[in-house]
């Protein structure tokens, strides 16, 4: 999945250890100096924000519900220094 497509969460697992309900986002993009992939990056993460708030999450992934809500980025790779910051 695509780090730009919205529509979709990437990934959804529950922690064996913790319990909580894992939101990965699979981020494959290069970051550069222009910064683009930083507002791609919290648009993905703002969408999975709005699951959450709207219920949507819980509807697709009934698991999820009464948990605590863990978003994971997993890059492919490592962030400039903006997106260490961020």
């Amino acid at each position: 999945m695509p780090v730009d497509d919205l529509t979709v969460i990437d990934f959804v697992a529950i922690n064996a250890t913790t319990g909580d309900a894992m939101l990965v986002i699979a981020d494959q993009l290069e970051w550069n100096a222009q910064n683009e992939h930083l507002l791609i990056l919290q648009n993905k993460i703002n969408a999975y924000l709005a699951g959450i708030e709207n219920g949507s999450l819980y509807e697709a992934y009934p698991d999820a519900k009464n948990r605590n809500i863990v978003i994971d980025i997993k890059a492919k790779y490592e962030p400039n220094e903006t997106g260490c910051i961020f």
